[in-house]
């Protein structure tokens, strides 16, 4: 489907309002969604550049990582 993956969106509001960079706990608090649903879609938002990460990953599933808004 062309939708996109639920929460994007939200994600992204989420972190253009943050006055500093988030990982997918602090995310999931703020919009409900669980972590593991928030580590994915910010997986997606990464591969197509909306968003990048700060922190090296430890592991494709490291929740901890923080994230931040390009552009």
């Amino acid at each position: 489907t062309t939708m996109s993956q639920p929460g994007s969106q939200q994600l992204l509001e989420v972190l253009k309002k943050s006055e500093q960079p988030l990982d997918a706990y602090q995310i999931a608090r703020q919009t409900g969604l669980t972590p593991m649903n928030v580590g994915r879609s910010l997986m997606k938002l990464v591969k197509k550049g909306q968003v990048r990460y700060l922190d090296e990953l430890g592991s494709a599933n490291d929740l901890s990582a923080r994230v931040i808004v390009v552009g």
